[in-house]
Protein backbone atom coordinates (compact mmCIF):
# COMPACT_ATOMS: atom_id res chain seq x y z
CA UNK A 1 0.00 0.00 0.00
CA UNK A 2 1.13 3.17 -0.29
CA UNK A 3 -0.08 7.22 0.68
CA UNK A 4 1.37 10.50 -0.19
CA UNK A 5 0.58 13.90 0.37
CA UNK A 6 1.81 16.43 -2.32
CA UNK A 7 2.05 20.20 -0.97
CA UNK A 8 2.84 23.02 -3.21
CA UNK A 9 4.89 25.93 -1.56
CA UNK A 10 5.37 28.28 -4.55
CA UNK A 11 3.51 29.54 -7.43
CA UNK A 12 0.73 30.94 -8.06
CA UNK A 13 -1.19 31.21 -11.59
CA UNK A 14 0.95 32.88 -14.24
CA UNK A 15 0.20 35.28 -17.76
CA UNK A 16 1.85 33.64 -20.85
CA UNK A 17 2.28 35.77 -23.43
CA UNK A 18 2.85 35.16 -26.64
CA UNK A 19 2.55 36.20 -30.45
CA UNK A 20 1.66 34.37 -33.81
CA UNK A 21 4.59 33.53 -35.80
CA UNK A 22 2.94 34.56 -39.10
CA UNK A 23 0.84 37.62 -38.20
CA UNK A 24 1.67 41.20 -39.38
CA UNK A 25 3.96 43.10 -37.26
CA UNK A 26 2.17 44.96 -33.85
CA UNK A 27 -0.70 42.41 -34.58
CA UNK A 28 -1.13 39.10 -33.26
CA UNK A 29 -0.35 39.35 -29.61
CA UNK A 30 -2.68 37.09 -27.21
CA UNK A 31 -2.01 36.08 -23.35
CA UNK A 32 -3.23 33.49 -21.25
CA UNK A 33 -3.94 33.07 -17.42
CA UNK A 34 -3.43 29.17 -16.10
CA UNK A 35 -5.47 28.74 -13.18
CA UNK A 36 -3.85 28.76 -9.54
CA UNK A 37 -2.19 25.51 -8.77
CA UNK A 38 -3.97 22.96 -6.10
CA UNK A 39 -1.59 23.20 -2.67
CA UNK A 40 -2.24 20.09 -1.80
CA UNK A 41 -3.27 16.71 -3.20
CA UNK A 42 -2.54 12.92 -2.91
CA UNK A 43 -1.21 9.50 -4.42
CA UNK A 44 -3.08 6.32 -3.37
CA UNK A 45 -1.64 3.38 -4.37
CA UNK A 46 -1.17 -0.03 -4.26
CA UNK A 47 1.02 -2.81 -5.38
CA UNK A 48 1.81 -6.77 -6.01
CA UNK A 49 4.84 -8.44 -6.46
CA UNK A 50 5.53 -12.10 -6.99
CA UNK A 51 8.83 -13.65 -7.13
CA UNK A 52 8.69 -17.60 -8.82
CA UNK A 53 11.74 -20.08 -9.09
CA UNK A 54 14.31 -20.10 -11.55
CA UNK A 55 14.61 -16.01 -11.05
CA UNK A 56 11.36 -15.20 -12.67
CA UNK A 57 9.42 -12.58 -11.23
CA UNK A 58 6.50 -10.09 -12.31
CA UNK A 59 4.83 -7.02 -10.59
CA UNK A 60 1.28 -5.02 -10.83
CA UNK A 61 1.10 -1.72 -9.71
CA UNK A 62 -1.89 0.70 -9.77
CA UNK A 63 -1.72 4.33 -8.22
CA UNK A 64 -4.91 7.05 -7.95
CA UNK A 65 -4.42 10.98 -7.72
CA UNK A 66 -7.01 12.41 -5.72
CA UNK A 67 -7.58 16.00 -4.83
CA UNK A 68 -6.87 17.74 -7.84
CA UNK A 69 -9.63 20.03 -9.28
CA UNK A 70 -9.17 19.73 -13.03
CA UNK A 71 -7.21 16.53 -13.01
CA UNK A 72 -7.72 13.01 -13.15
CA UNK A 73 -4.87 10.35 -13.08
CA UNK A 74 -4.52 6.50 -13.05
CA UNK A 75 -1.18 4.78 -13.42
CA UNK A 76 -1.13 1.07 -13.96
CA UNK A 77 2.36 -0.50 -14.59
CA UNK A 78 2.93 -4.46 -15.13
CA UNK A 79 6.28 -5.73 -14.91
CA UNK A 80 8.10 -9.02 -15.60
CA UNK A 81 11.43 -10.76 -15.25
CA UNK A 82 12.42 -13.75 -17.48
CA UNK A 83 16.00 -14.20 -16.94
CA UNK A 84 17.20 -16.29 -20.67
Amino acid sequence: MRFEWVHQYLDESRLIQARFSQAAAGAGRFSVKTDTPDRDYFNIGTSLALSLPEGRAGFLRYEYRLGQAYITDHTIELGARIPF
